[in-house]
């Protein structure tokens, strides 16, 4: 979906990085600014309810992980 704000805070962090979805190719967070550890994302669309948050765990060497953000 073309147009949706992504945002990614790390824990800890006051900073969030956001990045708007384009109409064909993968979402990608600038490298230089996603180092290792655990983000909560946020999705935000124009006319659209979304499911809440989720989290993402970003390892050294690793594609990120995305999950729920209910912790069983």
């Amino acid at each position: 979906m073309e147009g949706v704000v992504v945002s990614a805070k790390k824990d800890g962090s006051t900073i969030s990085i956001s990045v708007v979805t384009q109409r064909d190719g993968p979402l990608c967070f600038p490298g230089r600014e996603t180092r290792t550890g655990h983000y909560g994302l946020k999705a935000r669309a124009a006319g659209y309810e979304l499911d809440g948050a989720r989290v993402a765990d970003v390892a050294s060497g690793q594609k990120p992980r995305l999950r729920s953000s209910s912790k069983k």
